[in-house]
């Protein structure tokens, strides 16, 4: 059987199992619909775990998606506890076995583990989508993670990828009816270069040039002779998982949490013209320390922005200045809009109030899952009408901007976005912070 007709298979099963629970809850059920609805709901999502932890690649990328991008059950989507369950496949992922794991290392750098580290882990401390994770320690005393790639993942992903219909899902749920098929190609490659390793490598040090010097923001160290195309060895960074952090997390620290997460996502693209597309909470390690400090450990999926950069500050600029004019040209001449037209229509008034709207007001507010969610539907009802498109520049980018929102509105942190926003925007050549240049 293909991969394809497996992954079809699969996505058939897990809808069968929806509505055999439904069914059953349906003649059995004792009128309690909340809990019968979250049964089927669970029963459906459990499938597309089995699957996508099964079948890894895009499967296990388009699970990881909907763990954090589903629209929420009153919206057709998924409920808290079925996403819950695909959140697992973030970093636990069934593994390879050791010895599978070990030839990979020999095969990449010329000898097992216990020669090349002081210190070696079989048993992974994270699996995910295409490789999985192990700590060791070097001869100098340095902890270290070394992230493998599963034999045969490459071939395997790349067989995913020949499908549109995989792509526009990866795009994420509510956008990928808005991408064009150059867009998608475009996609297609970003995710292609997740398999070298080497290219991640270089991602992590553009990075690390980037944020050097910022207290609250950590990134690994690359190590190179330990590293090849399908093994990367970083430092290892301190923290905890985020989802695991937030169940003891105090409200201050939700609130510098969302800070520190804006402003890395926000200032990565208008700052230094790069984007990471794949924000999802299983790439954050939080640290308490002598500051609290967010670890980012996974540059993949990366992509430059190239001219598209200064049309993307001109569209947030537009939110500083409260110009709704300029607000819409940059969205046209970013191409996510295709014809001037839609500007009329309630759906973009709509749209543009949920995306603008916590921009244009001074002081610091809550931002959490209800306007997370407002943002996602006034988008949703866009791409379904068909008035917006992601062109090629734009895809990975609205990919990880609303990736991000959506994370963001996990928090529920208190945090002035129009502050923030105009941080990431100033670029220090004038005398007067920009956040104080416009009220």
């Amino acid at each position: 059987m293909s991969r394809t007709t497996d992954r079809l298979f699969g996505d058939a099963r897990a809808r069968l199992r929806r509505l055999a629970m439904t069914l059953k809850a349906a003649v059995t059920s004792d009128g309690d619909v909340t809990r019968d609805r979250d049964a089927a709901d669970h029963a459906e999502a459990t499938e597309i775990a089995r699957n996508a932890g099964r079948l890894r690649g895009a499967s296990a990328k388009i699970a990881q998606l909907r763990a954090y991008l589903e629209p929420s059950i009153a919206d057709g989507g998924l409920g808290a506890i079925a996403r819950a369950e695909l959140a697992q496949l973030w970093d636990r992922v069934p593994p390879d076995p050791p010895q599978v794991i070990r030839q990979v290392i020999e095969e990449d750098l010329g000898a097992p583990p216990e020669r090349l580290f002081a210190a070696w882990d079989d048993v992974p401390i994270a699996a995910a989508s295409l490789g999985q994770v192990h700590a060791a320690r070097l001869a100098d005393g340095t902890e270290v993670v070394v992230k493998i790639q599963y034999p045969g993942i490459a071939a395997a992903l790349r067989e995913d990828l020949a499908s549109s219909t995989v792509l526009r899902q990866l795009v994420g749920p509510g956008l990928g009816e808005a991408a064009e098929k150059q867009a998608l190609a475009t996609l297609r490659d970003v995710l292609d270069r997740e398999l070298d390793y080497v290219a991640e490598r270089a991602s992590l040090e553009r990075f690390g040039r980037a944020f050097f010097g910022e207290k609250s923001i950590a990134l690994p160290r690359p190590i190179a002779n330990r590293s090849s195309a399908r093994v990367l060895t970083m430092t290892r960074l301190p923290g905890q998982p985020l989802t695991a952090f937030l169940q003891s997390a105090t409200q201050a620290e939700r609130d510098e949490l969302a800070r520190i997460l804006f402003r890395f996502a926000f200032v990565s693209p208008l700052k230094h013209g790069v984007v990471n597309g794949d924000p999802h909470p299983g790439n954050y390690l939080v640290d308490r320390g002598d500051v609290l400090r967010i670890g980012f450990v996974d540059f993949g999926f990366v992509a430059e922005l190239g001219d598209l950069q200064d049309i993307d500050r001109r569209l947030f600029l537009s939110l500083v200045h409260r110009d709704g004019e300029a607000l819409r040209y940059a969205a046209y001449e970013e191409g996510l809009v295709p014809d001037v037209a839609v500007f009329d229509r309630s759906s973009w008034r709509d749209f543009e109030r949920a995306f603008a709207g916590p921009f244009l007001r001074r002081g610091a507010r809550v931002f959490g899952p209800t306007e997370a969610a407002e943002l996602a539907r006034a988008t949703s009802v866009l791409v379904r009408a068909g008035t917006v498109r992601l062109t090629p520049a734009a895809v990975v980018l609205w990919r990880q901007r609303l990736g991000v929102l959506t994370v963001l509105g996990s928090l529920s942190g208190t945090l002035d976005l129009r502050r923030a926003l105009c941080e990431a925007l100033d670029d220090d050549r004038h005398p007067t912070p920009l956040y104080e240049r416009y009220l």
